[in-house]
């Protein structure tokens, strides 16, 4: 709809809009459309006659638009489409018009860019977190099983590390050997009390004995 209302008004689109029409002012079958852009389709009658002359244009010239369905050359979607592109042209007047206008739409694109890169931030942000939550709960799920007893290096999963970081199995490795050590020196410990209280005891029964035999 838009490139067929350029076509008719006789501008490209990175043109300015031709300037505003006068009410009532006849406006002949071979010239170009103007449109009273002060005023909207139902408030100009001049408005409402030019569009009923793009939209039998537009449907007189369908195969120009080949890759557009039959259905969307009914009245009821071309009368909406125009009525969209309408508001947008009449917007687009204001803007080259009125250096206010200009300065509000401009502020509001900023605005716009804005959010939609504070959003992009806070979706790194939330994905970069998702993503150091995942690794350490596969750590501490590799370590719960290396602690059951898992053969060291088996059933690993890949971890998301850092190139500089040593390799994941070699320190899975050297955990798990550092744990076998400390349950080893406990066990020792605990086995030499054990031996030092059996020793004691025999000690004692052998004296208790003596005393008896005496």
């Amino acid at each position: 709809m838009r490139r067929h209302i350029y076509h008719v008004l006789g501008v490209s689109p990175e043109d300015d809009l031709p300037p505003s029409h006068y009410e009532g002012l006849p406006l002949g079958d071979n010239e170009p459309v103007r449109f009273v852009w002060e005023k909207t389709v139902k408030q100009s009658k001049h408005n409402a006659l030019v569009k009923e002359r793009i939209l039998a244009d537009l449907r007189a010239h369908r195969e120009l638009y080949e890759h557009v369905s039959e259905a969307d050359f009914a009245i009821k979607p071309l009368s909406s489409a125009f009525d969209q592109a309408f508001s947008t042209f009449r917007q687009k007047y204001k803007v080259q018009t009125d250096p206010t206008v200009l300065l509000t739409v401009k502020t509001r694109e900023e605005q716009k860019a804005m959010k939609s890169r504070r959003l992009h931030r806070k979706k790194l942000v939330r994905i970069s977190f998702l993503q150091t939550t995942s690794t350490e709960f596969t750590s501490m799920s590799f370590l719960r099983s290396e602690s059951n007893g898992t053969a060291c290096g088996k059933g690993l999963r890949p971890l998301p590390m850092r190139h500089s970081m040593p390799p994941w199995n070699l320190i899975a490795c050297r955990l798990k050997n550092r744990t076998t050590q400390s349950k080893a020196i406990r066990k020792k410990r605990y086995s030499y009390v054990e031996y030092r209280g059996g020793a004691a005891g025999c000690s004692s029964f052998t004296l208790f004995s003596m005393k008896m035999n005496v």
